[in-house]
């Protein structure tokens, strides 16, 4: 029977806005699942990669509308494809870990 292992962060913005990340790891096999010390690591890592994706959230909503709303729109599309190409790079076993 497979698990899921999983964690949600709400950070406040101010002024009553909130923006919330999360991040889960589904089809966990059991005896994994069961392994404490392997799903604090997982949470851990999960925890770690939530407060990475908060401070590049705000790196963006600080930064990029100076840019102007063209060029925010191209370094956006930049990164997206950037993040894409990573993922390709890991699928096809190219990179170097």
């Amino acid at each position: 029977m497979n698990r899921t292992v999983g964690i949600k962060r709400l950070y406040s913005l101010g002024d009553y806005k909130n923006v919330t990340f999360d991040d889960i790891f589904t089809e966990v096999p059991a005896e994994l699942a069961f392994n404490t010390e392997f799903v604090g690591q997982i949470k851990f890592l999960q925890v770690v990669s939530i407060e990475i994706a908060f401070r590049k959230y705000l790196d963006i909503m600080e930064n990029y509308p100076l840019m102007g709303e063209q060029r925010m729109v191209e370094a956006l599309e930049q990164l997206r494809q950037d993040t894409i190409n990573s993922i390709q790079e890991i699928i096809n076993g190219n990179t170097e870990a």
